[in-house]
């Protein structure tokens, strides 16, 4: 029988958008009931928001905003258990229309919880064809908004910013990147080694890497193993037990030593990982795939060694880029305010490809030399805080003069032309953080009082901030430098896109 429903709903031609793959019976059901409205007719549907957000449904959902046919979607999570489903299953009302009776622009509204809510009028916000495409010109699924504050943001930002990688442009793809899940921890755990495995083979530990004649095992990392601007977040070195999910941040001591390196759970062969990532660099960008946007930060972008890489921290490959540009990325994907709209596309606790492609991201062109000189430094001496990663500091140094880099770190100049690691400095680091979010707010051209708004977006780090400071210091830092910088009219957004 299931066979039988499996190859109708694949094979009959009713369902051309949503009958494809892996059919989820909701998908089918929408469509259906889609087709069977005529030009004047309405269909007023419950069904989960997926149908909206997800990449499987992008196919159907486009084609519903490209014919306009979508009247308008209410996001509900099941907090106050309207159904006797689990509370976070999240789902909509979904009104779609005939062609003759279509709207000008769609109402929506995400995170509701009570039909109260509806009669938010701050919930509410409308998105035109136009919007969408802007947003998501890949997809054309729905972004996710909070509010309509949320809303008016995130659509000013992308009418200044193109996305990151529009496939539907001949030269869509300015950075010349692709993405890489390396290793697949199921799939592919047969090529894993753990600590006792390669000592029983006669392997030795040298720093975070076993060794044996020529044979080399690099680590494994996985996404909870680092942060950003922090390549030694996490280690198993003190961990007995593998379901741990939890691993402890490293103490002063240890941040503060050069040669401290994070310890992994398992390791593979370097000849494996050169297979899989063909790549000419010594160090990778990756980001954690699992996230959230209620974390304290939801786009956790870093750079680490040349390592393995499980599939839960994706990497980002580049082909010709320079790596100056690369650091200048770098320091775009990590900014609060990039951050702020990544937490309105992120709607489930993946941060997909596709996700990542149709985010807000400036182009290699966008970076002139004064902006060059003022965010490369910053994030070398963010990045470089151990001799692991002294290969980024080299390859970026080929590309600039020595007496450039002496002139940017007169305190850390080179020693017999090898560039030093920078000592780890909590007030230092949060200060140059902070000035990156500043000028990255100028760029994006977000006013001042909607940084305010912004920066109270993020409640985790407002707390941690008042645990340790007593203040929400990376709010006043960062207000405290965008307006020196609105004063003196640098980074003007006008003088650099």
């Amino acid at each position: 029988m299931s066979e039988c429903e499996s190859l109708f709903l694949h094979e009959s031609g009713r369902f051309p958008l949503t009958g494809k793959g892996d059919i989820n019976t909701y998908t089918v059901f929408t469509e259906h009931a889609r087709n069977s409205i005529n030009t004047f007719g309405y269909a007023g549907i419950i069904v989960p928001t997926g149908i909206a957000t997800t990449s499987t449904t992008s196919e159907f959902f486009g084609d519903l905003v490209n014919k306009n046919n979508l009247k308008s979607l209410y996001d509900f999570e099941n907090k106050e258990a309207l159904f006797p489903i689990h509370r976070n299953f999240k789902f909509c009302l979904l009104t779609m229309v005939g062609e003759q009776v279509a709207p000008r622009a769609f109402n929506l509204g995400f995170y509701l919880y009570n039909f109260e809510d509806l009669n938010s009028s701050e919930k509410h916000f409308s998105l035109t064809i136009r919007d969408i495409k802007m947003i998501n010109p890949n997809t054309l699924n729905c972004p996710i908004f909070r509010s309509k504050k949320d809303a008016e943001i995130t659509k000013q930002i992308y009418r200044k910013v193109p996305v990151f990688i529009n496939k539907n442009e001949k030269n869509g793809n300015p950075w010349g990147c692709s993405f890489l899940a390396m290793f697949h921890m199921t799939n592919d755990s047969h090529l894993f080694k753990t600590k006792q495995e390669l000592e029983d083979l006669g392997f030795e530990l040298d720093k975070n890497q076993y060794v044996k004649d020529e044979k080399v095992f690099l680590p494994l990392y996985e996404s909870k193993m680092f942060w950003h601007f922090d390549h030694r977040f996490g280690s198993f070195e003190d961990v007995n037990d593998r379901g741990n999910t939890h691993l402890s941040t490293p103490s002063i001591e240890k941040y503060t030593d050069f040669s401290f390196v994070s310890q992994p759970w398992y390791w593979v062969s370097k000849t494996e990982v050169s297979t899989r990532a063909q790549h000419n660099r010594e160090w990778l960008l990756a980001f954690r795939d699992i996230t959230n946007p209620t974390n304290e930060r939801t786009g956790i972008f870093t750079l680490i060694p040349y390592s393995a890489v499980g599939n839960n921290a994706p990497i980002i490959l580049f082909e010709k880029m320079s790596d100056i540009f690369i650091c200048c990325l770098f320091a775009n994907l990590v900014s609060i305010p990039f951050d702020f709209v990544v937490r309105q596309k992120v709607g489930w606790t993946h941060m997909n490809f596709y996700i990542l492609e149709q985010l807000p991201l400036f182009c290699p062109t966008n970076y002139n030399e004064n902006l060059i000189g003022f965010v490369v430094p910053k994030i070398i001496e963010l990045t470089y805080t151990a001799w692991d990663l002294k290969p980024f500091a080299e390859d970026v140094l080929e590309e600039i003069d020595p007496e450039k880099w002496n002139e940017w770190f007169p305190k850390n100049p080179l020693v017999d032309g090898i560039p030093q690691p920078f000592k780890w400095d909590e007030e230092r680091r949060l200060q140059l953080r902070c000035e990156l979010d500043a000028v990255y707010a100028h760029l994006y051209g977000i006013s001042k009082d909607d940084l305010d708004y912004i920066l109270g977006t993020f409640p985790i780090v407002k707390r941690k901030d008042e645990a340790k400071y007593g203040t929400y210091k990376t709010r006043e830092l960062i207000m405290e430098y965008y307006e020196k910088c609105q004063r003196e009219g640098v980074f003007r957004t006008d003088s650099v896109i």
